[in-house]
C-alpha cells in the first residue's frame, strides 16, 4: 500500500508544470494579455488617474513622463 501511493506520488510530481509569473495589472489599461480592465468597488471616489487629470485633493502628483503610459 505503502509502495503504491509512493509510485502514485512520484508520478504525479512528475507530470506536474507549474511557472512562477509576476504579473503587473495597470488600472488604467488593464491586463495587457486578456485586455480585461480591473473592476474596483467600495469606495466610489476610487478612479485612475492619468497625466491630463487635475485633483485638488490628491497628496501625491507623480512626474506623468516617470510613468507606465502616463498613468498612476
Amino acid at each position: 500500500m505503502y509502495l503504491s501511493t509512493l509510485l502514485i506520488y512520484l508520478l504525479a510530481v512528475a507530470f506536474a508544470r507549474g511557472q512562477v509569473r509576476n504579473v503587473t495589472i495597470d488600472d488604467a489599461m488593464g491586463d495587457e494579455d486578456l485586455g480585461v480592465l480591473p473592476q474596483y468597488g467600495g469606495m466610489p471616489a476610487w478612479r485612475a488617474r492619468n497625466s491630463g487629470d487635475t485633483c485638488s485633493v490628491c497628496s501625491m502628483h507623480p512626474a506623468a513622463n516617470r510613468m507606465v503610459d502616463r498613468t498612476w
